[in-house]
């Protein structure tokens, strides 16, 4: 249930970068504890330097029937809220406290343009009871989706006993990386042997006792 649940904000995983002006603000985001979880980290560069780090931890509350999120900054705030889903928006509410203790709440809005970006805008921002301007709507692009790999068609294979039957397999990586191959639920006495390229080679020779489909 929680990892089903949690599958709607599935849109967020990959590494995300908003280049500003002054600033860089870089977060990745991955499932983590058997896909219970997804975990957000954040860090934001002033002139090059890192200025403020953070995470938050994104799961299923079963108690309210939400998604909730926890959130601490490396300055020593913390907060937490509920993610819900507002037409074509993904909206955090959250409440907290700053590093200097002071009570702060916001809201967060999400919108998923495509595969490669999304928007971003806080609004309704209040320190101490006091109204914060909403911020500008702040475009994110992805850096590294993690896109999985793709086997190429291997098509139906025949052979007669004791006859030798071999043939390549290959991968591609979207995101360029060469991919490990392996081979699993081959027949007895079939081997496979990774070429470390990307393609791989699969040998067997049938002995008279193993007619059949595999």
């Amino acid at each position: 249930l929680h990892r089903s649940q949690l599958q709607q904000l599935d849109w967020l995983v990959g590494d995300w970068v908003d280049e500003g002006d002054d600033s860089i603000i870089v977060f990745s985001c991955q499932a983590v504890d058997n896909g219970n979880f997804l975990l957000r980290k954040f860090t934001i560069q002033v002139a090059g330097q890192e200025a403020m780090s953070g995470t938050q931890r994104i799961g299923w509350d079963p108690l309210t029937g939400k998604l909730r999120a926890w959130i601490f900054d490396s300055e020593g705030a913390y907060s937490e809220g509920l993610w819900h889903q507002a037409g074509d928006n993904w909206v955090l509410k959250s409440t907290g406290v700053t590093a200097d203790g002071q009570t702060a709440s916001s809201t967060s809005i999400y919108t998923f343009v495509n595969e490669h970006t999304m928007t971003w805008q806080s609004v309704d921002h209040e320190i101490a009871g006091v109204q914060q301007p909403d911020s500008e709507v702040v475009t994110i692009t992805v850096t590294n989706t993690n896109r999985p790999p793709v086997l190429a068609a291997i098509g139906a294979k025949s052979v007669s006993e004791n006859q030798l039957l071999s043939f390549r397999i290959s991968g591609s990586d979207p995101d360029g990386n060469i991919p490990a191959l392996n081979a699993v639920g081959t027949p007895p006495g079939a081997t496979f042997v990774d070429s470390l390229n990307g393609a791989g080679s699969l040998s067997w020779t049938p002995t008279l006792d193993q007619s059949g489909s595999y």
